[in-house]
């Protein structure tokens, strides 16, 4: 028996579980009606360090490495949520940056385990050797110059040092740019992750489907 979305909102959950979105007609029809549901889908990266790493060279000279304190006011510039940048450095999260010219034209943050990762709502289990990566920005002007692979790699080989052992990333499935550079990084993709929810309510549902690496 087939439910009425709009007249058992409850029911919501139980049928996305049971179905899921796996059809081009439900997607579309979330679409539609987007300003009444969300959804969005999210698709889940991981990297285990101990793998070698290819080397990764940008279009363009660029130096990588932790924010410096001289670099916070031009950081800030960057990013949208200000505030946030205080924030992410006082709970203990490294961010990585690229400049050229020094100048930042890229930046990206990494959440260290052990921690509850809070930033997607089904949040993200980090071990004390697991970091995930989050909250990255290439600036319009420098995109598709390898900037984003670039700071990745970097990330790997720094945290590695430190002794981590594996970094989880999460992207929106319809951000072609950053799957790929996760991808050349030597990232692989582990699960796909489809969010429903109802526009009065901030709880999202969703399901999760593991992707096979061949």
């Amino acid at each position: 028996m087939k439910e009425n979305l709009f007249i058992y909102p409850s029911k919501i959950e139980d049928y996305y579980r049971k179905f899921g979105l796996n059809s081009l007609l439900k997607k579309i029809f979330f679409k539609m009606m987007s300003p009444f549901f969300i959804y969005y889908e999210t698709i889940t990266f991981s990297r285990e360090l101990s793998l070698t790493q290819k080397e990764i060279t940008p279009k363009i000279k660029v130096d990588i490495g932790t924010l410096l304190p001289q670099d916070l006011k031009s950081l800030k510039k960057m990013t949208k949520k200000q505030d946030s940048v205080n924030t992410k450095l006082q709970s203990g999260e490294i961010c990585f940056v690229a400049k050229h010219n020094e100048k930042i034209i890229g930046y990206m943050w990494a959440a260290l385990g052990p921690q509850i990762v809070n930033y997607v709502p089904e949040r993200v289990y980090l071990a004390k050797s697991e970091a995930y990566i989050h909250a990255a920005k290439v600036a319009p002007d420098y995109r598709g110059k390898g900037i984003f692979p670039a700071i990745l790699n970097y990330i790997c080989s720094s945290l590695k040092e430190k002794g981590y052992h594996k970094i989880i990333a999460k992207v929106y499935s319809d951000n072609a740019a950053s799957i790929k550079s996760f991808l050349k990084a030597g990232f692989l993709t582990i699960e796909k992750v489809k969010h429903l929810g109802l526009f009065f309510d901030k709880k999202v549902f969703y399901t999760i489907k593991p992707i096979k690496n061949n």
